[in-house]
């Protein structure tokens, strides 16, 4: 790469070069040409003469003298005119042109200032003030020719990082959002701090018809902050593209990212998941503003706080993959968005605010354009032109069929025509750093199982895994989790308890029997705890102990069992046909 110069050149730097000036001068007296050559020669400076105007042009283009040394009252063209053509053929490079006369009035002094002249000199020419004015001029020439390179390196610079820029302001637009314009339901609005955008958006319309939606905002701004985005984005779109749930995503983005990211920069981001029929979102929030779901009649239906942190903090097996579902009704909008939009600040330094967002997303009008408003409204807010930090929104219309589905009629086939078993032997150090209810649930989701019944499944397993290491291994008691306060102490309990643990395992057993069309999923978890009472586990309302929400398990499991010596929890759950479809005709 050609180096940019970083600084000017010094006035003893200018005199000590070596290289002489190559003056013009211009007189229709051969005399004082003859003079103003002796002089100038006696110094080593290179001369060249011209006897009129038309002949300084002209040796002007041949030579490209350095400075000129003009007369003003010639034949033919005066030095007024030859001044002109020969400023305007140097263009942008500065060369001095010196008036040699004998004119001292006011006027004819402003003409030659008018017409470009930089300097004067009266006849007869004092040689110590014509070598005076000719060194210092000299300066000043080589002092614009190093500008005038360092300028035009500094933009052959420029330009190169322009074009570079640009390049990759494509990449990143053709990588990052690839069709999110054209998804129905989905509207999106970015306002980077400049060129790059440390705010990312991804949208994935699985094979199932459901939506899986990323909103994420790195530390920082420009490059820096943009550069994560790739990796990012790439996971992100392929496990959507698996199926895989959006706690898992989270859990997988949070382990890359913190083998990627320096440790002062984090993304926070949320996660979400719209089912196909427009019923039901499920979202993980890490670090994000909380997203507001707003009616069709505009109430405030929902407000998702973050129950996590950023991604890129927290090591594996501390990691919480807990989400949030809402249940809601088509029409009804769920708006994301960056701290960018609550944080901008007005004149007087006061911020947007949730408050202001709220207000405006729930305010009646004619057109029920929420999205278009809120914008407006912030930019109506905002003191500036340019926002203080990258700035995102998005609008989904809850309902919106995502896909295009052919016309179908249903069927129903077997989804496992034979049997198949997992087993996962968990030790205290597995307990520690792995997510076993996750693995399980993933795969159980890339078996063909209905989207319905492994969301039911994930339920089980969580619920006995949960019982088993919290209640079996830490002995910890649900009745801490009574009010609000106990129910934080619960966590930091089994969180130091965890930690500090020594010994225990919990056994996952996970085995499926095909029964007709369907088949029998049989889940046995077993753990080195104590054990428990059955009893209580078959209780409306069992006292002092609600094992971590095992009593629903009743409702949709067609066996439980208990087996107190080897302390294993069994459940038979019954797993319905899946519906084919076939396109009709």
């Amino acid at each position: 790469m050609e180096p940019v110069p970083t600084s000017l050149p010094t006035a003893p730097f200018f005199e000590a070069d070596s290289t002489p000036l190559t003056i013009l001068v211009v007189d229709d007296e051969e005399f004082n040409r003859a003079l103003l050559n002796m002089l100038l020669s006696a110094r080593g400076w290179n001369v060249i003469n011209a006897a009129d105007g038309f002949e300084a042009v002209e040796r002007f283009k041949q030579y490209r003298p350095d400075i000129v040394l003009m007369d003003v009252m010639m034949p033919g063209m005066d030095g007024f005119d030859a001044t002109r053509m020969i400023k305007k053929l140097a263009g942008a490079t500065h060369v001095p042109v010196i008036f040699v006369t004998t004119l001292n009035d006011s006027e004819s002094l402003s003409r030659c200032l008018a017409c470009g002249g930089d300097d004067f000199l009266s006849k007869p020419c004092n040689h110590v003030i014509l070598y005076a004015k000719l060194a210092a001029h000299g300066r000043i020439r080589r002092l614009t020719s190093m500008l005038d390179a360092r300028n035009r390196a500094l933009k052959r610079h420029s330009d190169r990082i322009a074009t570079e820029h640009a390049i990759a302001q494509r990449v990143f637009e053709n990588f990052l959002a690839p069709g999110l314009s054209e998804l129905p339901g989905f509207r999106v609005h970015l306002s980077p701090t400049s060129l790059f955008n440390g705010d990312i958006v991804q949208a994935v319309v699985t094979d199932r018809g459901h939506l899986q939606v990323l909103l994420g905002d790195f530390t920082g701004h420009g490059l820096a902050a943009a550069v994560g985005s790739i990796p990012v984005a790439e996971i992100f779109t392929s496990l959507s593209r698996r199926n895989v749930s959006v706690g898992k995503i989270a859990f997988e983005l949070n382990a890359r990212l913190r083998a990627l990211l320096p440790e002062e920069m984090f993304f926070a981001a949320i996660i979400a998941e719209f089912n196909a029929n427009g019923r039901r979102v499920e979202i993980w929030n890490g670090g994000m503003p909380p997203p507001y779901l707003i009616t069709p009649s505009g109430n405030l239906g929902a407000v998702l706080k973050a129950r996590n942190l950023a991604l890129g903090i927290v090591p594996d097996h501390e990691f919480e993959e807990t989400t949030d579902t809402l249940h809601v009704n088509p029409g009804d909008c769920l708006y994301l968005y960056s701290d960018g939009i609550i944080e901008e600040t007005n004149r007087d330094g006061e911020a947007f605010g949730s408050e202001r967002l709220v207000q405006v997303l729930t305010q009646e009008d004619s057109t029920h354009d929420r999205f278009n408003r809120l914008i407006e409204a912030q930019r109506q807010f905002a003191a500036h032109d340019s926002p203080n930090d990258d700035t995102t929104l998005v609008e989904i219309v809850c309902g919106t069929v995502w896909g295009d589905p052919p016309k179908s009629v249903a069927q129903t086939h077997q989804s496992f025509p034979f049997p198949w078993e997992l087993t996962l032997p968990l030790n205290i150090e597995h307990l520690k750093t792995a997510q076993p209810v996750p693995f399980v649930a993933s795969m159980l989701r890339n078996m063909d199982v209905d989207e319905q019944q492994a969301d039911i499944i994930s339920v089980i397993l969580v619920e006995m895994f949960s019982n088993s290491l919290e209640h079996g291994v830490l002995g910890l008691h649900s009745n801490h989790k009574d009010d609000e306060d106990g129910y934080v102490d619960y966590y930091e309990q089994r969180k130091l308890r965890l930690r500090d643990a020594t010994e225990g395992f919990v056994n996952i057993r996970v085995r499926f029997t095909p029964r007709g069309r369907g088949g029998e999923l049989r889940i046995e978890v077993q753990d080195s705890g104590p054990g428990f009472d059955i009893e209580l586990l078959q209780a409306t309302n069992p006292e002092g102990f609600r094992f971590h929400g095992l009593q629903f398990l009743p409702t949709i499991c067609r066996e439980i069992n208990y087996d107190r010596d080897t302390r294993t929890l069994a459940v038979t759950y019954i797993l319905e046909p899946m519906l084919e479809t076939e396109t009709m005709a």
